[in-house]
């Protein structure tokens, strides 16, 4: 085969997998910031467009402490505290 065709070959295979590392990051994002909402609302009721927002929004890591956060949390204000 050729060379050169073999090395794009490669970064194509690369690329998709990266994609799909990238895909599937963000959707492990996006469920846990759904359970976090849902646990929110459980909690504490409606939960207003800022803090949605604000979930959505959130990376993996925060969104882990958040997690925690709730499990003490006597106010919603408490779960977000910096």
């Amino acid at each position: 085969m050729d060379p050169k065709l073999e090395a794009t070959g490669r970064r194509g295979r690369t690329r998709k997998r990266t994609k799909a590392r990238t895909a599937g990051r963000e959707g492990l994002q996006e469920g846990e910031a759904g359970l976090l909402l849902r646990l929110l609302e459980w909690r504490f009721g409606q939960i207003d467009e800022v803090i949605r927002t604000r979930v959505r929004s959130a990376d993996s890591q925060i969104l882990q402490v958040w997690g925690k956060r709730i499990l003490t949390a006597q106010t919603i204000e408490e779960v977000f505290g910096d």
